[in-house]
């Protein structure tokens, strides 16, 4: 584990110095390419901050070569339509969360990360780019008239309910926003999902459509303002991180010369730990305000709960092999856990 650790610093330093390498003015005989990035979430300040400074990376180390716009969740495009936007090339580049887009791509609410899977940053990163999970994406994107350029992903994401759980009998019948495979881990534990945009849950929230939220990350509990409509965090996490890709238009990427390619692999790779360690710091500094709020976590579970939750997150697995490139990608999964886990 610590050699993993170290890897990934040496390579986070290595993407920052092949960066600056590429980072010169444009000749004026370059062509300057305008791009749109439509992506999944709202403008919330930590989207914007994270995803202003992808876009700024890839605008300094092309020489002012490839210039990427970013607009967010209802910005002309929805966030759960990123995707057919980039198919369609109504923006060139976009981060789609797949658990949108299950009846689509089936493989993508694996590649987004199944409930009871519980990955550090650096076991992630070997999963994708050592074990054969990018080949298996980028040849199922392809059919899809997109590529598949890189993947980035959060920290854990939680249960946020309005009432404290002292037991997994409480979610029998209880209505949570839940999508993709999250709901099918909610509707293991007895409870009724509601599917709806993450730019919809506070409404929802206050409207009383449902009493809590799966799989949110502490970072969007924060900037989306949940903890003051649901004040109970259950200490088990869903999932130890929610998967996004970064995808381009096919006819876009065929385009683009080998150095802009990879750049924006760079960018995307940089993005990646900026976005974890952020998150991480910032979920430190808001923990604190939401508590201060009467955000609280619920009881320590029990032993029984604890297998029970863990077996109610595995079951879901099963449900995804039917699909082709799910079983491929759980069968790599399912190898990287008895190799690298062990």
């Amino acid at each position: 584990m610590r050699k993993l650790l170290f890897s990934g610093i040496i390579l986070f330093v290595a993407v920052g110095l092949m960066m600056s390498a590429f980072a010169a003015p444009a000749m004026a005989k370059d062509e300057v390419r305008k791009w749109r990035m439509s992506n999944w979430g709202p403008r919330y300040p930590i989207f914007e901050k994270l995803y202003h400074g992808f876009v700024e990376d890839i605008k300094k180390a092309s020489g002012g070569r490839l210039i990427v716009e970013d607009i967010y969740d209802g910005e002309g495009v929805a966030g759960s339509q990123v995707l057919s936007a980039v198919k369609s090339n109504l923006t060139e580049m976009g981060t789609p969360y797949m658990a949108y887009h299950a009846g689509e791509v089936p493989a993508g609410l694996v590649e987004v990360g199944l409930p009871g899977l519980d990955l550090s940053l650096e076991q992630l990163r070997v999963l994708y780019q050592h074990m054969g999970w990018k080949e298996v994406l980028q040849k199922l994107y392809a059919e899809h008239k997109v590529h598949w350029v890189a993947e980035y992903s959060t920290p854990p994401s939680y249960v946020l309910t309005k009432e404290p759980i002292k037991s997994l009998d409480q979610f029998k019948g209880m209505k949570l926003r839940a999508v993709g495979a999250n709901a099918k881990f909610l509707r293991n534990l007895g409870g009724v999902a509601v599917s709806v945009s993450f730019g919809e849950i506070y409404t929802g929230l206050a409207t009383g459509v449902f009493d809590g939220v799966v799989g949110s990350a502490l970072m969007d509990i924060s900037d989306g303002k949940f903890y003051e409509l649901t004040k109970y965090v259950y200490p088990l996490p869903v999932s130890g991180s929610i998967n996004v890709a970064f995808i381009v238009n096919m006819d876009e990427w065929k385009k683009l010369p080998d150095d802009l390619k990879f750049i924006l692999e760079l960018c995307a790779t940089k993005f990646e730990f900026d976005h974890r360690s952020i998150f991480m710091v910032e979920a430190f500094e808001k923990m604190k305000v939401m508590k201060a709020a009467g955000l609280k976590w619920s009881p320590e579970p029990s032993q029984a709960d604890k297998a029970k939750w863990q077996e109610a997150g595995r079951k879901t697995w099963s449900e995804y092999e039917k699909d082709n490139y799910s079983k491929e990608l759980l069968k790599i999964q399912a190898d990287f856990m008895e190799k690298v886990l062990k």
